[in-house]
C-alpha cells in the first residue's frame, strides 16, 4: 500500500500556546497528513481544550482527526457526553486508551468509570 503519515499535537498550557497551535496546523496541513490526532491531557486535564481543538481540525481545516480518550478519571457519565459531542462535530475517529494516572499517584478506575481501554470501545 501506499505510505502515509500523521501529526499528533498536544493542547498546550497557555492561550498563546493554542493560538499558535492553530497556526501550526494551518501550516502542516499543506503537507496533507492521512489524519492529525489530538491528545487527552493527563487524567482528562485538557478535555474541554482536546475537543475545541479536534473540532476546528475537523471541521475548520478540512483534516480528518482522530481525538484520543482515557479512561483515567473518566466516570462511564463524562464518557459518553465526551463522545455525544465529538460525535456532533464530526469526530468519528477515537483512540481509546487506559491513560496514565496522574503524577505520583497510582493508576485506579474512576467509580462509575473503566478499568481497561476496551471497557471503553465496548461502551
Amino acid at each position: 500500500g501506499k505510505p502515509f503519515f500523521s501529526f499528533e499535537y498536544f493542547p498546550p498550557k497557555t492561550d498563546v500556546g493554542v493560538e499558535n497551535l492553530h497556526a501550526r496546523i494551518d501550516r502542516m496541513a499543506s503537507l496533507e497528513p492521512l489524519f492529525c490526532d489530538i491528545t487527552w491531557g493527563a487524567a482528562g486535564s485538557t478535555a474541554t481544550l482536546t475537543m475545541d481543538i479536534a473540532t476546528n481540525i475537523q471541521k475548520y481545516q478540512g483534516l480528518d482527526c482522530m481525538m484520543h480518550l482515557t479512561c483515567t478519571n473518566m466516570p462511564a457519565g463524562v464518557a459518553k457526553e465526551a463522545l455525544k459531542e465529538a460525535k456532533e462535530n464530526g469526530i468519528h475517529n477515537i483512540l481509546a486508551l487506559r491513560g496514565d494516572p496522574p503524577a505520583g499517584e497510582e493508576w485506579k478506575a474512576a467509580v462509575d468509570g473503566f478499568e481497561h481501554a476496551i471497557d471503553l470501545v465496548k461502551f
